[in-house]
């Protein structure tokens, strides 16, 4: 897994993203249905988002412009990067249920079909945090995770600060 992860802008990517994307894949692989897992910046909005889709396999989404601050809006570069990854542009904007549009997103999304390939979905993630979201380090990021009940579940083996809970 390791050898998959680079920067395309010749930036030197930390040493911990290689050991997070083993864990982070091991962990999208024991989520069951209908369970979430979202990693975000300790200091702003950007982010990847899972679903666990039993038989359907998982859903992944990263953060869209339409809920960026102009600080950190994706570039064109950014948005070519992220379909180069498989990420598909958002198809709605915000606000918009879940119902209205239910194949697409207000954010860029994907989707990896059963049997999941844990590691495709780990490799993507941490290439959009260090090569789209600008993030240095896995330090840097917190999650959450929860069940369809707002159940909050604990996840020790990625090695990230649990997000504080408002």
């Amino acid at each position: 897994m390791p050898n998959h992860i680079v920067d395309s802008q010749h930036r030197q990517p930390s040493k911990d993203w290689c050991p997070f994307a083993e864990h982070l894949a091991e962990a999208l692989s024991v989520m069951e249905e209908d369970q979430y897992l979202i990693i975000s910046s300790k200091t702003d909005n950007r982010y990847v988002q899972f679903s666990a889709q039993g038989s359907f396999g998982m859903r992944a989404e990263t953060v869209s412009n339409a809920f960026l601050d102009s600080a950190h809006r994706h570039s064109d570069e950014d948005l070519l990067i992220l379909r180069s990854f498989g990420w598909n542009d958002p198809t709605s904007g915000p606000g918009v249920p879940p119902t209205a549009d239910p194949d697409g997103s207000p954010n860029h999304y994907r989707e990896w079909a059963a049997p999941v390939d844990y590691a495709d979905v780990a490799i993507t993630a941490v290439r959009t945090f260090i090569e789209v979201l600008d993030i240095a380090a896995p330090g840097w990021l917190q999650y959450a995770a929860f069940d369809n009940d707002d159940r909050e579940i604990l996840i020790p083996g990625l090695g990230l600060k649990k997000e504080a809970v408002a």
